[in-house]
């Protein structure tokens, strides 16, 4: 029996072993519908974060023109983040993730736009707590951000993630630290500094044990595993997406927080390239959405489930 295929015997074992299944719902609202929702909320780093997740599902669909408009909405809807009461640690991160989506689409010259404004939000942070998750975020952006001619800009990651590991010991929360080690990991990984990886991602792996929180273990779980898979290490990634799946079937009976739990991870499971392990996992998450009376809740999730299950092709037994 190969390793891969113990993890999906695992995944499959979990998925089938959660209790409970929900009922059908309405249909969900299209992108279109989905920009004017995003556009009328008054939490503009979170419009913005909106308006990139649909630009992603417009790019999945091959709509790279539509992606390209939501993102230059989004570019406007950052500068309108500071405008009234200073947000620079908002407006960084904003700013730095706009830049990843636009390199998703080769929008080069709009990343380095974004990456410009990021690296000018940063610099007005003074308080290090929020400074340490804009400072992740934008030196995450800034090593896959090229310049006209083709280059990154090697020694500016450098600073950033030297100056962002200096500021760890700031955070608090186990799942919100993990995230920035992983952003940190991910752009050493880029400089190919291995031995830094390896030091970072091993203490994230010790947040694991200190958080009781079953939807928080699976989301740093599920975090780490990606960032193993990013770093050749598939053997460990599987081994951490299989413990995840465990934390998801203690979530049993909170459906919120299972269907979020469970759809997050098979999110990450698919970004890592484990499709069909995935497609278990998100169809469970789906079935688990279901029950979410809440239906601004429930379809966003059975879409997202649905996109997951789409790419897996048919779900493992």
């Amino acid at each position: 029996m190969t390793r891969a295929l113990s993890l999906l015997i695992a995944v499959a074992f979990i998925a089938t072993t959660l209790i409970g299944c929900g009922k059908g719902g309405n249909s969900q609202p299209t992108l279109d519908q989905q920009i004017q929702q995003a556009m009328s909320s008054s939490d503009i780093p979170n419009k913005v974060k909106k308006l990139i997740d649909i630009a992603k599902k417009q790019l999945d669909r091959g709509d790279r023109l539509g992606a390209k408009q939501t993102l230059g909405m989004a570019f406007s809807e950052c500068e309108k983040i500071s405008a009234n009461i200073p947000n620079y640690a908002g407006e960084a991160e904003a700013y730095a993730n706009l830049a990843l989506a636009q390199v998703s689409i080769k929008q080069n010259s709009d990343a380095r736009k974004s990456q410009t404004k990021a690296l000018e939000a940063l610099k007005l942070i003074e308080d290090p707590k929020l400074k340490i998750t804009a400072l992740t975020s934008v030196a995450k952006s800034q090593s896959v951000v090229k310049s006209p001619t083709g280059e990154i800009d090697t020694s500016k990651v450098n600073q950033l993630i030297e100056e962002g590991g200096k500021l760890l010991d700031q955070v608090d929360d186990p799942t919100l630290k993990v995230k920035h080690i992983c952003d940190l990991a991910a752009a050493f990984s880029v400089m190919n500094r291995k031995e830094d990886v390896g030091r970072l991602l091993a203490i994230g792996q010790s947040a694991v044990d200190a958080t009781e929180d079953q939807r928080k273990k699976a989301e740093i779980l599920g975090q780490l595993g990606v960032a193993y898979t990013e770093n050749d290490q598939a053997d460990k990634a599987k081994e951490l997406f299989t413990q995840a799946a465990q934390a998801c079937e203690k979530l049993a009976g909170d459906d919120r927080n299972q269907g979020y739990a469970l759809i997050e991870l098979s999110e990450r499971m698919l970004k890592s390239g484990f499709a069909k392990e995935a497609a278990v996992v998100a169809t469970k998450g789906e079935e688990v959405a279901n029950s979410i009376p809440d239906a601004s809740m429930k379809y966003p999730l059975k879409e997202r489930a649905q996109a997951v299950i789409k790419a897996g092709g048919t779900p493992a037994p």
